[in-house]
C-alpha cells in the first residue's frame, strides 16, 4: 500500500482516481474482436447497427483521468540521464535504456521501498516515479508494455500543473489500434482496460457480472471511476 503523502501527490497530479482501479485481466479475444472493427479513417467501429467510439467523456467516465487543462507537449529530446538524476534522484544504469525509454522493472525495483525519513523533494520524486510506471505499464504503453518514454517525465516537473492526460490516453490509443490492423502488427498499444471497459459498458450483453452497489455507496463515490 502507498504511503499517504505518495497518494496525496499523486492524486495532485491527476491519477488520484486511477489507484481506485483493481487489476483487471483483459480479455484478448474480446480486443481482438474490437480491433476487426475498428476504421482508422473515422476512428470509430463499424458495428452492425451503427458506428460508435471512445471519447474524451468516456475516458473521464472509465478511468477518473482529467480531460481539461494544457495538452501534453514538451520536448522529447533532451538529455534525459540528466533529467533522470535531477526529478528521479537517480540515475538508470546502461542496461535499462533502450533509445529515450527506461525499464519498468527497473522503476519498480529501484522505487519499491521508501525511506521513512524520506525528504520532500524525495517523497515527489517517487511519486513520478510510480506515475511513470502507471503510464508504461498500462495507461499509455508501447507494444512492449516494457519501458516508458521520458518524454512523460517533462509534464510531472510540476505536479500542480493540470495537463489533459485524459486526452493523450485516448490519443495513445487511437494510434494503437490504427496500428493494430495492419497485417504485420501482431501487437496493440494504448489503454486495452480502457478499451475494455468502455466496451463493457456501452455492450452489456458481453459484459461480466457487476457487483451491486447500494446508492449510499454511490453518492460516497463507489462507483467512481466506472472501471472499478
Amino acid at each position: 500500500m502507498l504511503p499517504e503523502p505518495i497518494v496525496k501527490l499523486i492524486t495532485t497530479a491527476g491519477f488520484g482516481h486511477v489507484l481506485k482501479i483493481p487489476d483487471i485481466p483483459i480479455n484478448h479475444q474480446l480486443i481482438t474482436a474490437l480491433v476487426d472493427r475498428w476504421r482508422p479513417e473515422t476512428h470509430t467501429f463499424h458495428f452492425p447497427h451503427g458506428e460508435a467510439t471512445i471519447t474524451l467523456e468516456d475516458v473521464f467516465l472509465q478511468l477518473g483521468l482529467p480531460i481539461e487543462g494544457a495538452a501534453l507537449t514538451g520536448p522529447t529530446i533532451l538529455n534525459w540521464e540528466q533529467a533522470c538524476v535531477e526529478y528521479l534522484g537517480k540515475q538508470p544504469p546502461e542496461g535499462c535504456w533502450k533509445g529515450n525509454s527506461i525499464s519498468l522493472t527497473w522503476l519498480e525495483n529501484t522505487y519499491r521501498d521508501i525511506p521513512e525519513n524520506a525528504t520532500e523533494n524525495e517523497l515527489v520524486q517517487y511519486a513520478r516515479a510510480y506515475i511513470l510506471r502507471m503510464i508504461g505499464g498500462f495507461l499509455m504503453p508501447d507494444t512492449s508494455a516494457a519501458r516508458v518514454h521520458l518524454k512523460y517525465l517533462y509534464p510531472l516537473i510540476d505536479f500542480s500543473k493540470r495537463y489533459s492526460w485524459g486526452a493523450a490516453v485516448l490519443a495513445c490509443l487511437y494510434r494503437g489500434l490504427d496500428r493494430a490492423i495492419k497485417v504485420d502488427q501482431h501487437q496493440i498499444g494504448g489503454c486495452l482496460l480502457l478499451l475494455q471497459s468502455w466496451a463493457w459498458d456501452h455492450i452489456p450483453v458481453i459484459a461480466p457480472r457487476i457487483e451491486y452497489i447500494t446508492d449510499m455507496e454511490v453518492l460516497q463515490g463507489a462507483g467512481f471511476p466506472l472501471a472499478r
